[in-house]
């Protein structure tokens, strides 16, 4: 279920047209946390952010990055409740 209210930085479909080459998209327990990480750690630049998902730049590529609660519908949804095997998709 997403948390954010209003409309995404994007509409989806069209964010999606505009990346090219390898996409990095992760999924973690909180967006702000990865965000801040990736800012102070990595030195990346957060190009938009909200409770459900991230767009991030940093060393020539793009990262995607959804929030845990983003993905209760997916069939892998049982191992990141559990988190003993996050990283299960890459």
């Amino acid at each position: 279920m997403k948390k954010r209210i209003g409309d995404p930085f994007m509409p989806p479909h069209q964010y999606g047209h505009q990346l090219s080459g390898l996409s990095i998209n992760l999924i973690v327990r909180d967006v702000q946390v990865a965000c801040l990480f990736a800012q102070e750690v990595l030195g990346a630049t957060i190009v938009y952010s909200d409770e459900d998902f991230a767009v991030i730049k940093g060393k020539d590529s793009e990262w995607m990055v959804h929030a845990d609660h983003t993905y209760l519908d997916h069939p892998l949804t049982g191992s990141l409740a559990s988190g003993d095997v996050r990283g299960i998709g890459a």
